[in-house]
């Protein structure tokens, strides 16, 4: 069940990233230096691409590889990204700030909509 639902998820971002950028198939498959029936089968879910290769078609697609795995169960705005970036990328005391004003938000939402007493 799991694989299915990636394969799922992968074969809708390939195909979505693949127009987005205006490449067919057989350019695709050139880039990734394989043949245009490979990445016609990766579409259709016929087969997977193996793991070591999934880092190269996102950068061919230029995308994020957790934007081909996981593109149905997260979606994420080009900010949402960027601030997933810029956390990851910061010392410790950046990210300790940035919880710090994630939980803030998330408590004054949470307190905004509970009722009164």
């Amino acid at each position: 069940m799991a694989i299915n639902f990636w394969r799922k998820n992968f074969t809708s971002a390939l195909a979505k990233a693949r127009r987005e950028r205006g490449l067919t198939q057989e350019k695709l498959a050139e880039q990734l230096n394989v043949y245009q029936g490979t990445v016609s089968k990766w579409k259709k879910g016929g087969s997977t691409p193996p793991l070591e290769m999934l880092e190269q078609i996102a950068e061919a697609l230029n995308v994020p590889l957790e934007g081909l795995l996981f593109a149905d169960v997260m979606r994420l705005s080009e900010d949402e990204r960027l601030l997933i970036e810029d956390y990851r990328a910061n010392p410790s005391q950046n990210q300790i700030a940035l919880r710090t004003i994630v939980r803030s938000g998330r408590a004054q939402t949470n307190t905004e909509t509970q009722p009164d007493e």
